[in-house]
């Protein structure tokens, strides 16, 4: 998410409403799960989310309006391909087999 905060700000061609609101949706589908928040308070604060992506963009232009799902996708792809070349690596790995307790 550091990368895509530096680039946002780096980023000359006005189009850094395409990272905020792309990385807020990173972590709206994702990590805010994990915190540990009722399920009303999630879909609450996604409910945020999608609201305030349509304010903006309806303010904005609707044009740029899939530059948030690029940013999306392709976290989970790039999240996907990291996932599927550990598993093939560990594939590699010699299994040890566990030892019986005494």
């Amino acid at each position: 998410m550091i990368h895509g905060v530096i680039v946002a700000f780096m980023n000359v061609d006005g189009n850094r409403h395409m990272f905020g609101l792309g990385l807020a949706g990173v972590f709206v589908v994702t990590p805010l799960w994990g915190l540990g928040l009722s399920r009303r308070t999630c879909w609450a604060l996604v409910a945020t989310y999608a609201l305030a992506v349509i304010a903006f963009y309806s303010q904005w232009d609707w044009a740029d309006f899939p530059k948030v799902f690029r940013i999306l996708g392709g976290y989970y792809i790039a999240v996907s391909l990291l996932a599927a070349i550990i598993f093939a690596l560990d594939l590699r790995r010699p299994r040890v087999p566990l030892r019986e307790p005494r």
